[in-house]
């Protein structure tokens, strides 16, 4: 076969491109659509405590801890370990865990906290309860944390609390938010926004609370969606993120009494899969996710194609469940989901995301990669007995049709699976036939020639586009 000078070394390159392109297809640039993520479930059937999970926390030393109704499961990437009441836990229902800086481990049970200690000498030894009393339902420790100064946070069903430790032993104390005596507030998150002032969200409201004890409440007056705030996140920066039942809130730099403390709310106008969030998360790799009550959601700053802010994931990229409570990551930064009843689903992060007919492809069978000169990747495949050729496009949204003849000319397929766009405009020959066209270097889609020539390169030419 004769070539035209320099189109040999433009085909392979394009070729390297596109494979390149293929490989780059993760999960952190996955877009909506019917892709399957590369998931694996893991379940009671695999080891874990029980399918239903509220929390996933990573540790130092690269465990998994599933906080789960029915136990504590450690997970080591191979098996689990699980916790239960018959090693100490005072309740099966485990809510959240904390690791502190120090290297302290503390669980949240429905029936009060449970300090670990792995050297215990028995097995039902490993645990020691710590229960709040004098208020109703505050045995129920529902969020916990660790504040700049190592002072540690228990949110419960009943108002908010901190431990003090005294001498080998540590003692709980209710701290007032300003609530009436027979009001109870629901703690669902605490966060820091700066040294000693922390942010506390309950079903009754957002409370602010600084280190000489000054509370300040804030509620659907002060431009909240609604009364029953389910997370809050910090960002480096500062920015705090509030997750409510009617949408994702992102708070106003500086929050003054009087003025609404809400900057910009995403609902499902913008996309969202449902203003039901029951968790946030943001990877190290910047990402921000919303667990929600009808799937995994996925925020972008940007406007995205559809117009929307939403990237979605529900039992169409192949979750297991789209009732999702929590999110978490591991040291390989890969994406870990607690669902509702359908377990855990770990989303491999440098995993490939798998594409078919239900994306916009007329077929599956692919006959080869490419990508043109503004970097825009396309597929070749068949369709038909004949092997006619059809031209699609990759984006961060569905797919879509590529226009089969533009401005930049046709695409053509060369040898064994190496594809290149021409801008000639001559006539196209009968499906099937092999011609000899004339294309100089320079119509080649990313070549180097002049055009001053005009060699002959054997290509096949499709019709019917």
């Amino acid at each position: 076969m004769e070539c035209v000078n320099g189109a040999v070394p433009t085909i392979i390159r394009a070729v390297k491109r596109a494979f390149a392109i293929v490989i780059l297809v993760l999960v952190s640039t996955a877009r909506s659509g019917a892709e399957q993520l590369p998931i694996r479930t893991y379940t009671t059937a695999d080891g874990l405590a029980r399918d239903r999970i509220y929390k996933i926390v990573s540790d130092p030393r690269g465990y998994l801890w599933f906080c789960t109704y029915d136990g504590l499961s450690r997970f080591d990437g191979y098996e689990f370990v699980n916790y239960t009441v018959a090693h100490g836990l005072p309740h099966r229902q485990i809510f959240d865990l904390l690791i502190t800086r120090s290297g302290d481990y503390w669980v949240a049970t429905s029936n009060g906290l449970a300090h670990f200690n792995p050297i215990a000498r028995t097995p039902d030894s490993k645990f020691k309860a710590y229960v709040p009393q004098g208020r109703p339902d505050s045995e129920v420790i529902t969020d916990l944390f660790e504040d700049s100064t190592g002072t540690i946070w228990a949110g419960t069903g009943n108002g908010i609390y901190v431990l003090h430790q005294a001498g080998n032993d540590w003692q709980i104390e209710h701290v007032s938010l300003g609530e009436k005596p027979d009001e109870g507030l629901d703690v669902t998150a605490i966060i820091e926004a700066s040294p000693g002032v922390l942010w506390i969200g309950t079903e009754q409201g957002l409370f602010r609370r600084f280190s000489d004890g000054k509370v300040e409440r804030f509620g659907v007056k002060d431009g909240l969606p609604h009364q029953h705030v389910r997370d809050l996140l910090k960002d480096p920066d500062g920015t705090i993120w509030l997750a409510s039942g009617l949408g994702l809130c992102r708070l106003v730099a500086n929050v003054q009494g009087g003025k609404s403390i809400v900057e910009r709310l995403y609902t499902k106008k913008d996309g969202m899969l449902s203003e039901g969030i029951l968790s946030l998360f943001r990877t190290r790799s910047g990402w921000l996710w919303m667990a929600t009550t009808n799937g995994l959601s996925e925020f972008s700053p940007d406007v995205l194609p559809d117009g929307g802010h939403f990237i979605n994931y529900t039992r169409e990229q192949g979750m297991s469940d789209v009732g999702i409570r929590t999110i978490a990551e591991d040291q390989d930064e890969n994406l870990w989901v607690g669902s509702e009843s359908g377990g855990a689903m770990k989303i491999i992060r440098r995993g490939f995301t798998s594409y078919s007919e239900a994306d916009g492809l007329e077929v599956s069978r692919i006959v080869t990669l490419g990508e043109d000169r503004s970097g825009e990747f396309f597929c070749c495949h068949c369709v038909d007995k004949r092997s006619l050729v059809s031209h699609s496009s990759f984006q961060r949204a569905p797919l879509r049709k590529h226009p089969h003849q533009s401005a930049r000319g046709r695409c053509y397929h060369v040898g064994l699976g190496s594809t290149f766009c021409s801008r000639s405009n001559a006539t196209m020959v009968g499906a099937g036939e092999r011609r000899t066209v004339s294309v100089s270097a320079s119509e080649i889609d990313g070549g180097s020639g002049d055009g001053a020539t005009s060699q002959s390169l054997y290509v096949t030419e499709w019709s019917k586009w």
